[in-house]
């Protein structure tokens, strides 16, 4: 299953391959805290505009998201909102691909990535 965007090129920004551990959680129109819904999963490629992840919970399209990401090699830490702009399901729904769309980035985070993904 592909939504959103399936079969047409929408990307604007190189993607640079690139594994990194992400922490995802949705953000509601009204948080549970008691169920925070945090999701741990592993980034496939990333540019300026956004990421690819695989995670094995699933987070429906349009839903806008806080993503957790470390840099290593920086020793930084970049705290961005998103959406999912797209979801795949692999392994018969036990594990999901996700294309996440970068929001409102700061630009000290922007700079990060531009380090982090094309070197100083």
């Amino acid at each position: 299953m592909l939504t959103e965007f399936e079969g047409s090129e929408k990307r604007r920004d190189q993607r640079v391959k690139r594994e990194h551990q992400v922490s995802l959680a949705p953000l509601p129109e009204h948080p549970d805290p008691a169920d925070p819904k945090l999701c741990h999963a592993l980034t496939q490629d990333i540019s300026l505009g956004g990421i690819k992840v695989h995670c094995h919970d699933f987070v429906a399209v349009n839903t806008p998201v806080k993503i957790n990401m470390a840099l290593p090699q920086s020793h930084r830490y970049l705290n961005l909102l998103g959406k999912v702009r797209w979801v795949r399901s692999l392994s018969e729904g036990e594990s999901y691909e996700y294309g996440l769309q970068f929001e409102a980035i700061t630009p000290q985070n922007n700079q990060h990535l531009l380090e982090h993904l094309f070197g100083n």
